[in-house]
């Protein structure tokens, strides 16, 4: 499951980057912070006027550099005294864009202590992509990937580490975006924990379009949405492996309480029912927690070989899970 965690490459074809549409310069409104009076470039989009600096775009994106280092019939065109591009992005979309190329506002896009949106996320990848701007794209795919690791120790890092400081705002709905980004710049590393997760919502979500504003929402292509069926039978089918250990929980060779710790032992699985662990597909689960809670409720307690034996069974499961899931998806 180990992919390389390397960033796209951002080399893109000319045609794919700039289009011109004809607007009347009068129906632009100047944006709010995004409009500074020494810039010298003016970048219309939607019905918005950004006020920006060449330089500042040049230095940071290889296609802003690209297009103002050749001579273009279309940016003899000025607005307020400044040559004019107009980009086919969404307005508010490019407003993320700028202030994170920016770096405005209190809040950094480089600090991992500072959570962002997973919408703010999503534009900065998909534009830092396509305007090739790498540090930008590089930082995305360093807080998706806080989110959406690629293997089980990372996972069950970043599960503890995102409750303190999580790197993006996210919800589960939001693995149906990832899977399409992934898709999109070719980031496989990111499909495995994005499918698990989408494995963990009701069908009828999985269905429901993601919406991100007005005409930009996100939905499972049907490739995926058969894959995404298709894993739903194969975590059931590895759940059992979970279901076996505490459902018919054993006690270690190396037991020095044999009768008191099997008596502990078989009070497992009926609180294991009653928990509802047997009706969900989640076998990536942590028991271990619940474990500890659960035999801290009992008289008496395990002996530490028995406590060590159970944990110890869980974990190689979970790693058997999580080994089984490129197949389980059909990610290789």
């Amino acid at each position: 499951m180990a992919e390389s965690s390397r960033s796209p490459s951002l080399k893109r074809k000319r045609s794919d980057t700039i289009e011109i549409i004809a607007t009347p310069n009068n129906a632009y409104r100047k944006h709010d912070f995004l409009w500074y009076t020494d810039g010298n470039l003016a970048v219309l989009a939607e019905d918005t006027h950004f006020r920006l600096h060449e330089g500042i775009l040049a230095l940071h994106s290889d296609v802003f550099r690209d297009m103002l280092m050749l001579p273009r019939v279309d940016l003899l065109e000025t607005l307020d005294g400044c040559p004019v591009v107009r980009l086919t992005d969404r307005a508010s979309d490019l407003a993320v864009f700028f202030t994170a190329l920016y770096g405005a506002g209190k809040r950094s896009w480089y600090n991992p202590k500072v959570s962002v949106t997973f919408s703010e996320v999503r534009v900065i990848l998909t534009l830092g992509m396509k305007y090739q701007v790498q540090h930008l794209v590089d930082e995305a795919l360093f807080r998706l990937r806080k989110c959406f690791p690629a293997s089980l120790s990372e996972w069950d890092q970043d599960l503890h580490a995102r409750d303190e400081y999580p790197p993006i705002r996210i919800v589960k709905e939001d693995a149906i975006a990832v899977v399409n980004l992934a898709r999109r710049f070719h980031l496989p590393d990111l499909l495995l924990s994005a499918f698990y997760t989408l494995s963990q919502l009701p069908k009828n979500t999985i269905l429901t379009p993601v919406h991100y504003g007005a005409d930009d929402y996100e939905q499972l292509c049907p490739m995926d949405l058969q894959i995404y069926l298709g894993g739903l039978d194969g975590l059931l089918s590895v759940h059992r492996y979970l279901h076996d250990i505490l459902a018919y929980p054993a006690a270690s060779d190396s037991c020095r309480y044999p009768d008191t710790c099997q008596s502990l032992l078989d009070r497992l699985p009926a609180r294991f029912m009653a928990a509802g662990f047997t009706c969900c597909a989640n076998p990536l689960f942590d028991y271990t927690p619940w474990i500890e809670e659960t035999v801290q409720e009992m008289p008496g307690s395990l002996c530490l070989a028995c406590d060590t034996f159970l944990k110890r069974k869980l974990d190689e499961c979970r790693q058997k899970v999580w080994h089984a899931l490129p197949a389980i998806f059909g990610v290789m």
